[in-house]
């Protein structure tokens, strides 16, 4: 599905804006945002909960993954797999990408990092994305 940032920021992400995702960029099979670590994306000990990094990556990758998308036709999350690699804590800026490996009939996978402002890896992910009608 083709469209540009402007129309895609249009399009209002209740979830996101409650998490303080920002959208950064897409092109062609492949997708950005970013996130600043506040106190209330914290688990205990002080660091990010893990459920912020996997919508983060979902997020980004079901992005990457519409840039493949027929007209009409959106995706959804059939399955997903991340590892935690390093904690983030308050105050860290950290940036999701994405980039679609294999776009089929039915199917799209993705792959996905967050990485700090600093280049340091936080976390990997794979996705495997189904299409859906409108």
């Amino acid at each position: 599905m083709d469209f540009t940032a402007q129309e895609y920021q249009m399009i209002r992400h209740p979830f996101l804006e409650t998490l303080g995702v920002e959208y950064v960029s897409h092109a062609k099979s492949e997708g950005t945002f970013k996130l600043q670590v506040e106190e209330k994306h914290l688990r205990s000990f002080g660091i990010l909960h893990g459920g912020v990094i996997c919508s983060l990556l979902d997020t980004t990758m079901g992005l990457a993954a519409m840039t493949v998308a027929e007209e009409g036709k959106i995706v959804v999350t059939s399955q997903m797999n991340l590892h935690f690699v390093r904690p983030c804590r308050q105050g860290e800026t950290i940036f999701c990408t994405a980039k679609v490996k294999h776009g089929g009939r039915q199917t799209v996978v993705v792959e996905g990092e967050i990485r700090t402002e600093g280049d340091d890896l936080v976390s990997v992910g794979t996705g495997t994305y189904m299409y859906a009608t409108v």
